[in-house]
């Protein structure tokens, strides 16, 4: 991952903060608020330093992979809400 990756990761943060404004689950919102903070700042972390660790990198994989898994969650529940 290049610092050019965290210009389209920024983007997707931005995506996924639209897309919370839209959950009606209190606890799953406050989950996915929770790791899009985390990323912001592992982002602006590795922007400032001008480097990303392995470590960086293992990091914001893996807050990006629990985002996409709770906004799943999330676009499931309001699917089944709406088909009620």
């Amino acid at each position: 991952m290049d610092l050019s990756t965290i210009i389209a990761k920024q983007k997707r943060i931005k995506t996924w903060s639209e897309f919370l404004e839209h959950i009606e689950d209190e606890g799953l919102r406050l989950r996915i608020s929770d790791d899009l903070k985390l990323l912001r700042n592992s982002l602006a972390k590795c922007w400032e330093a001008q480097e990303i660790t392995d470590s960086d990198r293992e990091n914001i994989y893996d807050i990006e992979r629990r985002l996409e898994s709770s906004n799943e969650l999330a676009r499931m529940a309001t699917h089944r809400s709406r088909a009620s």
